[in-house]
């Protein structure tokens, strides 16, 4: 049941995404999402990520199946709170969608893009997180993981 759910917020976040300029929830003050966790394909991540590019040190790695991505310059952010996940809570974003470079697998120049959602307060059974490694062309497919956190949790907070 959770995978069929996964395709479908999945769908709906990046549908969002298409139709929702990123516009930060009203009132919001730029933060850190953090989280660490094991989805439940098995890719584990950990991750420490400014709302701004420049904003401070960034953190993304992620483990899977032998392959490692560890970002090295995070490009652009966007935030939004998407509105297809409840609750809504005001002055709250809920999705960060990222692009940057990093090594994969030791080798540096290969661009992300990851999209993480806190959707379920202090409970991470229903944050999933998505991210695709491409070659610093961005025309070779390296690895893409997408699923809901096993384990762990990830939060946002102003900051």
């Amino acid at each position: 049941m959770k995978r069929v759910l996964a395709i479908i917020m999945f769908g709906l976040l990046i549908g969002a995404m298409v139709l929702v300029t990123a516009a930060p929830a009203l009132g919001y003050t730029p933060g850190v999402w953090t989280g660490k966790g094991t989805l439940e394909n098995g890719t584990s991540f950990a991750l420490r990520l400014h709302d701004v590019v420049g904003q401070g040190q960034n953190t993304l790695r992620v483990n899977s199946g032998g392959d490692r991505f560890q970002l090295t310059q995070l490009s652009k952010v966007e935030v939004l709170n998407d509105p297809t996940i409840t609750p809504q809570l005001p002055a709250v974003n809920d999705t960060y969608h990222g692009w940057g470079v990093g090594k994969y697998n030791g080798v540096g120049g290969y661009k992300a893009e990851w999209i993480f959602t806190d959707a379920s307060g202090e409970i991470g059974d229903l944050d999933y997180f998505w991210i695709k490694i491409t070659d610093a062309a961005g025309t070779s497919l390296k690895l893409e993981v997408a699923d809901f956190l096993n384990t762990g949790e990830g939060d946002t907070r102003a900051g």
